[in-house]
């Protein structure tokens, strides 16, 4: 048994879970962790890839807007929030090129 605290072993378990394929056990591990510490970024970065793997797209963007409110610097989770809108039904062209245009500006911003 995992004890509570150790967050980094629960997510290397999630992890393990997604490596093998077993996107339900590591959606799972993930949401017992997130139960522990709701704002765990890696946790919540890891739920959202999980999320876009099983077809979750809706659940993936909110996933990644909860990141990016709470770590607006994390490149995962733009990435993520960007792949999880071209799969979202009703997205337009337009909202995407948008949001791939305000992510192509935010990470110019940071390299100069």
């Amino acid at each position: 048994m995992i004890k509570p605290d150790y967050l980094e072993a629960r997510l290397n378990l999630a992890g393990s879970f997604s490596a093998a394929g077993e996107f339900s056990a590591a959606e799972k591990a993930l949401h017992e962790l997130l139960a522990i510490a709701p704002t765990y970024i890696p946790a919540l970065v890891n739920l959202s890839t999980v999320q876009l793997e099983i077809g979750q797209h809706t659940a993936a963007v909110e996933t990644m807007r909860q990141v990016i409110s709470i770590a607006p610097e994390n490149v995962d989770a733009r990435s993520n929030l960007l792949m999880g809108l071209q799969y979202m039904p009703g997205v337009t062209t337009a909202e995407l090129t948008r949001h791939a245009t305000d992510w192509g500006r935010w990470a110019v911003e940071r390299v100069r």
